[in-house]
C-alpha cells in the first residue's frame, strides 16, 4: 500500500468503450487517487482504443473470469488505503469524492452511502439504487439493524472498503456470470471491525434493459442461485 495513496478506484470493463468517458469524467484528477481499469473483453482493448487522456492503469483478465475476475485483478494490484468499485456503465455523483476524501481518515472499515439511478435511453430517474439508499436510511433511522446493513448491502458500489480489511481476510469476488458481488459484500460486511453509513448519494447506476441486473434467463439465474446452494 502506498503511504500517500488514499483511493484505488477499480473498474471492470467489457465492451463499454462509449460509456467510459462519462465515468472517468466524474473521478477527480488527484495524486492521492489511482484508477485501475481491468478489461475482460473477448478482444482486449488498449489505451488507444479507450482514448481517454489522463493517467490510469490498464490491466487485463481472461474473459471467462467475468467482472468478478476483473475486480479480483484490480484488488491484487491496488495500492490505495480504500477500495472504491464502479461499473463501466455507471458514474459518480458530483459530490462523491468530496465525501470520500472527507472520510479518508475514518476508523470504519466500510462506509456505506446511497445510490441513485437513471435510464440510459431517456435520462429519466430509475429505481435502480433505491434498495441500497433505503438500507442506509433505515440503518440511520434505527429501523434496520447493523447486521442487516452489513450482510444485505449486496452492491460493491457506493461504498468505501478498507484495503486492510480485504487483505486481512483474503476477500475476493466470485468469478461467475452474474451477481459476483454478493459473496464479497457479505464477507466484507461480516468481517469489518466497524462500519459507518452516510445519507448521501455518491453513485449513479444506469439501467439498460438487457443488462445482467435485469435479466432472468437461465445462465444468470443459475449463476446467482447455484453458487449459493453449492456453498451450503
Amino acid at each position: 500500500m502506498s503511504k500517500d495513496l488514499l483511493f484505488s478506484v477499480i473498474i471492470p470493463h467489457r465492451n463499454s468503450l462509449d460509456l467510459l468517458p462519462k465515468l472517468f469524467s466524474t473521478i477527480p484528477i488527484d495524486d492521492r487517487l489511482e484508477i485501475i481499469l481491468v478489461d475482460n473483453s473477448p478482444t482486449p482493448v488498449c489505451k488507444d482504443d479507450i482514448a481517454i487522456d489522463r493517467e490510469y492503469i490498464l490491466l487485463h483478465s481472461e474473459p471467462e473470469r467475468g467482472a468478478g475476475g476483473a475486480r479480483n485483478v484490480g484488488i491484487e494490484n491496488a495500492r490505495g488505503k480504500w477500495l472504491i468499485f464502479a461499473d463501466a456503465d455507471d458514474y459518480f455523483s458530483d459530490t462523491a469524492f468530496d465525501l470520500f476524501f472527507s472520510k479518508a481518515d475514518s476508523d470504519a472499515e466500510i462506509i456505506y452511502t446511497c445510490m441513485g439511478g437513471i435510464y440510459l435511453d431517456t435520462g429519466e430517474p430509475s429505481d435502480r439504487g433505491n434498495q441500497f439508499t433505503e438500507k442506509v436510511q433505515g440503518y440511520l433511522k434505527g429501523t434496520l439493524s447493523e447486521l442487516d446493513l452489513r450482510t444485505g448491502f449486496a452492491s460493491p458500489c457506493c461504498k468505501m472498503v478498507s484495503s486492510a480489511l480485504v487483505k486481512r481476510h483474503s476477500i475476493r469476488y466470485d468469478e461467475v456470470v452474474a451477481h459476483n458481488d454478493n459473496y464479497f459484500s457479505l464477507l466484507s460486511g461480516f468481517y469489518a471491525k466497524k462500519i459507518e453509513a452516510i445519507d448521501s448519494i455518491t453513485y449513479i447506476a444506469t439501467v439498460n434493459r438487457g443488462s445482467l441486473t435485469r435479466r432472468r434467463d437461465y445462465p444468470v439465474v443459475f449463476s446467482r442461485f447455484f453458487v449459493t446452494l453449492k456453498r451450503n
